[in-house]
């Protein structure tokens, strides 16, 4: 329970304004180790491929039927080529039809879905129902409640901690095209740990 840490919200954080509304925005850590979200399918880079479109803008049918089980997707998102093989989106998944095994987005994407169902392929995050593998997690935003797997038995010396990022760590500020002022900057001794 979440709200017992003094956490208040999590609102969605639109890091992509044109591409829907993405909700990358909190990760997890078990003794400084980034924990991996509930996903389909399973792995960094393992993705499904889709079946038909029903419309560009968003709807299209699942060749998995892992998908007709899932249950509450309003917290979910999907990762994945949906446009161009180069082109890769982030965004809420807006309802699932288990009856027809179809997704539909939250919101239209900027590229919309083509029709090549070789290259179109996603993950799903976020989802209770695949809590299925050691070191996941899921967050039911809405209850401010952390589902978690942990990879062992912890003890009161495992540390967790939920990193929530809602603005930019760093920020640059351009008035022109080419910003004389924002050109050949380096870094030194920064250490970003723990972000999102």
């Amino acid at each position: 329970d979440l709200k017992k840490s003094g956490m208040e919200s999590l609102d969605y954080v639109d890091f992509m304004k044109n591409k829907g509304e993405v909700v990358s925005d909190i990760s997890l850590f078990l003794n400084n180790k980034e924990q991996m979200i509930a996903q389909w399918p399973n792995g960094r880079a393992n993705f499904t491929t889709a079946g038909a479109t029903y419309d560009k803008n968003g709807k299209f049918q699942s060749k998995d039927p892992e998908t007709k089980r899932w249950g509450n997707v309003k917290e979910s998102y999907l990762y994945g080529f949906f446009s161009q093989d180069y082109n890769f989106d982030k965004t809420k998944l807006g309802e699932i039809d288990p009856e027809n095994n179809t997704l539909t987005f939250a919101h239209p994407l900027g590229g919309g879905i083509i029709q090549d169902t070789a290259t179109r392929r996603y993950q799903a995050f976020n989802l209770l129902e695949e809590l299925d593998v050691a070191s996941e997690w899921y967050i039911d935003r809405e209850n401010l409640i952390l589902y978690y797997f942990p990879p062992y038995e912890l003890s009161q010396n495992d540390k967790i901690e939920l990193a929530v990022n809602k603005d930019p760590l760093i920020k640059f500020t351009t008035y022109n095209d080419v910003d004389k002022d924002n050109m050949h900057i380096i870094f030194k001794g920064i250490n970003f740990s723990k972000t999102v």
